[in-house]
């Protein structure tokens, strides 16, 4: 079975399960890092919103063997569990003095999304591109729309008044967190139920018995999504600055955080961007890219640059 013949019996499958009184359809939807999904769409005349479910990664554990009841199965679970019944008002969304209560920033590789941009409004930031998406709460379930060109127009607004809404909003709502990355890393072990797990718990946390620490900090938002966008925070990279009494090495971990090192504790520059080559070459997933390159902030001009090697 190809993609085509997947979707139309997904498709089928779904109007056996919901009856004609439902509309179902696919989109395709351009999303970061080149990234194309298709996502179905299941809704009736009365609702205007409706989550996009994505059916790629349903077709490759197809693929590989699994049930095709099971994934009709889950996607209808899904559907059920954040599905809107009832239309929602979105008459806000005309309105930006309303819209911009919404407003938050992102960063994303600009090389990347070269597509994307296109048709979206962007500041440049280093060799990033800062985007702007709305938070949008539903009854049961939270979603983002990614801002577009036809929505500025619509609204009037230039890209520096919505940089200024987005970031304050970002450093008022999404916040500024600092993790110790052992600390984080406890956190995450914690939530995992193997010996594995364990066996780390309890060296990461002898060590820290003994006050063994690391030099290394996790820098994110409140939410941990798309928690890179302190690299934007001026406010936030200083004070971080001052508590450690350092300029500080950023290394892109992924769109959702960065990781700092005092420079005064950090290897040469040259080896720590090799380190984010290879982390992303194996470890990060396509979708969370952000950057093979590594970032200074330096503490005398509060300004974060990027290092170049040539």
């Amino acid at each position: 079975m190809n993609f085509d013949e997947f979707k139309n019996e997904l498709k089928d499958s779904l109007y056996e399960y919901f009856g004609p009184e439902k509309h179902i359809v696919f989109s395709s939807v351009m999303k970061q890092n080149g990234i194309k999904l298709t996502g179905v769409n299941i809704f009736t005349e009365d609702t205007n919103i409706t989550p996009a479910i994505y059916i790629n990664s349903y077709f490759e554990q197809y693929k590989k063997g699994r049930y095709f009841q099971s994934i009709v199965d889950e996607i209808i679970s899904i559907y059920n569990e954040y599905s809107v019944e009832e239309e929602i008002d979105v008459s806000w969304f005309e309105d930006y003095s309303k819209a911009k209560e919404l407003l938050f920033a992102k960063v994303l590789n600009k090389e990347k999304n070269e597509e994307l941009l296109l048709d979206v409004p962007y500041v440049d930031f280093c060799d990033l591109a800062v985007v702007f998406y709305l938070v949008v709460d539903c009854s049961n379930c939270k979603g983002s729309i990614l801002l577009h060109n036809c929505h500025v127009e619509s609204w009037n607004v230039t890209k520096e008044e919505l940089l200024m809404e987005a970031l304050a909003n970002n450093r008022k709502k999404a916040g500024f967190v600092k993790y110790d990355i052992v600390e984080l890393l406890l956190e995450i072990l914690k939530e995992r139920d193997d010996e594995n797990a364990e066996s780390m718990i309890k060296e990461l946390e002898s060590d820290q018995s003994y006050g063994i620490k690391t030099a290394m900090y996790v820098l994110t938002n409140k939410d941990k999504m798309y928690g890179a966008s302190v690299l934007l925070d001026v406010a936030g990279l200083e004070d971080f600055s001052k508590e450690i009494d350092d300029s500080f090495y950023i290394l892109p971990s992924s769109l959702h955080e960065i990781i700092a090192i005092p420079a005064k504790a950090a290897e040469t520059p040259a080896y720590l961007e090799s380190m984010i080559k290879e982390v992303n070459r194996n470890e990060v997933p396509d979708g969370d890219f952000l950057s093979n390159h590594l970032y200074k902030y330096e503490r005398d001009t509060k300004r974060v640059k990027i290092m170049n090697f040539a």
